[in-house]
């Protein structure tokens, strides 16, 4: 079932979570992917890009998370994808990369408030993902190189790359993983 929301808006979060437990009853499992990518100097960066970023990636997976809190079965898992940028500082990127530490932060707390219901919180941090977003995004060609060859695998990353790894923290048998940030992207030395 799909359910169309714009996750910068509580009340799509909610409706979603409603929805889901309407047809299905209480979730076992949340993926909290949903964000927008941005690049902007600081200097050049706007308050609206400022609400728009923090809205989506920030606001949008706190409220994410109190949903989830609130609704899965015990034993449920949490996964949300961060982003590698968290770990190498990059021009351009204080925007975008300032939420996505706000949602590490997260992860650690939510993992130690949840842990009473045995629900586990993790996120998962892709390096330079081939996604629509990125082949549709202004990063020169060079710096996707560049990102590429710094790997030990000389590629970006895939969404089954990063798939497997939030299958992995979905299952049970991570149920003793917990409050982590797992980088993933290839060995990067960015």
């Amino acid at each position: 079932m799909a359910v169309k929301a714009d996750i910068s808006i509580v009340g799509d979060i909610k409706r979603m979570f409603e929805a889901c437990l309407e047809s299905f009853g209480p979730p076992d499992i949340l993926v909290a992917n949903a964000g927008l990518s941005y690049i902007s100097p600081l200097l050049e960066t706007t308050e609206e890009e400022y609400y728009k970023v923090y809205d989506t990636n920030a606001k949008g997976t706190f409220f994410c998370l109190k949903e989830a809190g609130l609704h899965l079965k015990d034993g449920g898992r949490i996964v949300i994808i961060s982003s590698s940028t968290t770990k190498y500082p990059k021009k351009g990127m204080s925007l975008y990369s300032s939420t996505k530490a706000a949602v590490n932060m997260m992860t650690e707390i939510a993992a130690q408030e949840l842990a009473d219901r045995r629900i586990t919180v993790n996120a998962v941090l892709p390096g330079l993902t081939v996604t629509p977003a990125v082949e549709e995004s202004p990063l020169p060609d060079d710096f996707k190189r560049m990102v590429a060859d710094s790997t030990p695998f000389k590629r970006l990353g895939t969404t089954e790359d990063i798939a497997e790894i939030v299958a992995f923290l979905c299952s049970r048998e991570s149920q003793w993983v917990n409050g982590k940030h797992i980088t993933a992207d290839g060995g990067c030395i960015c």
